[in-house]
């Protein structure tokens, strides 16, 4: 088991989409994949895309969301998007669900790599985001975020199976899952949460733990949290003990406590590089090595 010390301070989380997951036309890599700046803000991993050869588009990567694409209205409207037959429910991070409109894009350029007749949603994405890009467009690839060097990288291919930081994860509509192991006042257990780039929060466990999870009685706190479906009253408790994350570990962090199967968010994973296979239903969480130059960290 690897010590490592995150940031496990509860802040507002972001809306992440999920429920209707589905793949692009056609995924274009080239062979050494694309790599491109990954910028954070406020937490949340940010990059550049070209939408119908037009932009660039600033999106939201969230491994959260299933679609492959949500466009705000605005945008939608501004790329002349028409409107697909029917609509979706997506459900928000306080369980409540939300229905937005379907469309889609001849093409997604993010980098290197284009992808061709994308399915897309039309929704509010809030923020200072002109839209969001889930897990759908990485069916058919391994992405990978490397927090520490600011870079976001798609490759074709599939994380091996002898990767000592690589593990088998379930997905839900496509979104994975993570272990998660806390101290409980009686010995420990392991459960899965979800791994959401898209929360700029903490870690928060699920709410039906509260009486089991061993804690620091004279530590309390709380925090509201906006979703696509309002906002969450988010109760925040001091774990007392060691926590693990796959295959790492951290004392006595504060968490949060909410409704659901709970989440990972970004603050949490800033000192890792996480890799997402969802084709081959596998996780890699890795400590990332020191800040490269530029060059070495964006050349194709």
């Amino acid at each position: 088991m690897r010590t490592w010390r995150p940031l496990l301070l509860l802040m507002a989380l972001a809306a992440a989409a999920g429920g209707c997951g589905f793949a692009p036309g056609k995924s274009l890599l080239p062979p050494s994949g694309t790599h491109v700046p990954l910028r954070l803000d406020d937490h949340q991993p940010a990059v550049d895309v070209l939408l119908n050869g037009r932009g660039p588009y600033r999106v939201l990567v969230d491994t959260g969301a299933s679609p492959a694409l949500a466009v705000s209205p605005q945008l939608a409207e501004g790329l002349g998007l028409r409107p697909d037959p029917g609509g979706v429910s997506l459900r928000a991070a306080n369980g409540q669900w939300v229905q937005a409109g379907r469309t889609h894009v001849r093409s997604l350029r993010l980098g290197g790599a284009e992808f061709r007749d994308v399915p897309a949603v039309v929704l509010d994405v809030g923020g200072d985001f002109d839209g969001v890009v889930g897990m759908g467009l990485f069916a058919r690839s391994v992405v990978t975020f490397d927090f520490p060097n600011r870079r976001l990288s798609v490759n074709a291919g599939s994380l091996g199976g002898d990767d000592p930081d690589a593990f088998d994860a379930p997905f839900v509509h496509g979104v994975p899952m993570v272990p998660v192991s806390p101290p409980l006042r009686q010995g420990r257990r392991t459960l899965y949460v979800l791994l959401d780039t898209g929360s700029n929060g903490g870690l928060v466990l699920p709410e039906a733990l509260r009486a089991d999870l061993a804690t620091d009685p004279t530590f309390t706190g709380s925090a509201l949290a906006d979703t696509l479906g309002g906002t969450r009253q988010i109760e925040l408790v001091r774990v007392r003990g060691t926590l693990e994350l796959g295959h790492y570990a951290t004392d006595d962090p504060v968490v949060g406590l909410a409704p659901g199967r709970g989440s990972i968010g970004t603050p949490v994973l800033r000192d890792l590089e996480v890799s997402v296979d969802q084709h081959s239903r596998r996780v890699r969480l890795k400590l990332a090595p020191k800040p490269r130059t530029s060059q070495e960290a964006f050349g194709e």
